[in-house]
């Protein structure tokens, strides 16, 4: 999963896991980001560290 509240980061991110094999889900916030987390297993979670939300 991508953690990134930047579309065009987070869509070249996605896009290079893709082209590798990867499944990847994305979200926005690091509040969806927390929900989705807690909803399914992930192998890896790319969070960026300024994510709105959860910079407090």
């Amino acid at each position: 999963m991508i953690i990134e509240d930047e579309e065009k980061i987070a869509r070249f991110i996605e896009l290079e896991l893709k082209y590798e094999g990867y499944e990847v889900e994305k979200v926005f916030n690091g509040r969806d980001g927390l929900e989705l987390a807690t909803t399914q297993p992930f192998d890896l979670i790319l969070l960026f560290y300024l994510t709105s939300c959860c910079q407090n």
